[in-house]
């Protein structure tokens, strides 16, 4: 299927209410100069010009515009997603154990720098406690844009997928026994071939008194999918006798495996005792 010119990349220039620091390109013609003018920065890879850039005290000129930004996230940033390199550095290196078409497109010390430059947000807007504010965003922007390439058929699943990450963060998780001890949740809403419609960070307690936080992830995040006669797969983590009331005034069923200590479980249910290929309902 043909794309319009309109929406060929995953984002344009009007999903982002940011503002993009001027370029020789866009500033007035006065600012048009910098190339003859020496006294005005220009972009060069040398580590003499890094910190004016990293550090930026007078609003200089950083050399990046929309079709920057494009290749930025949607080239070079999901695709060392897709191939994972032991080190930023190593798309960058020459041997051929490193393979990468990335140096064709930009320089290493110019993405590092853009890297660390990149802001979704006005710090000044960040209300007290929200600790995903800088990309919320951001966020949003790659949840809507999933929601269009692909619409559910009638099974979804959800679950958790674990991020490894041992950097400094408040809301990160500490599992002993587990491979990776420290950790980022990430709640999932996928669909057939494994494809992602929905996704939340967890950052913390936000449970609603008289509710499990299970049931208020999958209703919120299954929103938009519900009341058409879909099918909710769940680990039991999730499963219960609320949720499944819950998904069925919504016009959902709930599959899933259930803790037998789980409150509300009919008793008839849980003492019952089945032979394999039996089954009991209630």
């Amino acid at each position: 299927m043909e794309r319009s010119d309109s929406n060929d990349g995953l984002f344009n220039e009007n999903d982002f209410d940011f503002v993009i620091p001027p370029t020789p390109d866009t500033v007035p013609s006065q600012h048009n100069r910098c190339h003859q003018d020496a006294s005005l920065p220009s972009w060069n890879d040398d580590d003499a010009f890094q910190s004016n850039i990293l550090f930026n005290p007078n609003n200089e000129l950083v050399g990046i515009n929309h079709d920057i930004i494009d290749t930025l996230a949607e080239g070079i940033i999901m695709w060392m997603g897709l191939c994972p390199q032991p080190s930023i550095a190593s798309y960058w290196k020459k041997s051929e154990i490193y393979t990468s078409k990335i140096p064709k497109y930009m320089a290493r010390k110019r993405f590092e720098i853009i890297l660390r430059s990149f802001h979704c947000c006005n710090n000044d807007h960040c209300p007290p406690g929200d600790h995903l504010f800088k990309i919320s965003g951001l966020l949003d922007l790659l949840l809507s844009k999933y929601k269009m390439a692909r619409t559910p058929k009638e099974s979804m699943c959800i679950d958790e997928s674990i991020v490894p990450y041992v950097g400094r963060l408040s809301f990160r998780q500490y599992i002993q026994n587990k491979r990776h001890r420290y950790r980022i949740k990430i709640f999932k809403l996928c669909i057939d071939n494994f494809y992602t419609v929905g996704f939340r960070i967890y950052a913390g307690k936000d449970a609603v008194v008289g509710q499990r936080l299970s049931t208020r992830i999958i209703t919120e995040m299954a929103e938009d999918y519900l009341d058409i006669g879909r099918t909710m797969y769940t680990d039991n983590w999730y499963s219960s006798y609320d949720l499944a009331t819950e998904l069925l005034k919504r016009s959902t069923l709930l599959v899933g495996t259930l803790r037998a200590n789980r409150k509300n479980n009919p008793t008839e249910v849980i003492k019952k005792q089945l032979k394999r290929g039996k089954v009991i309902a209630k």
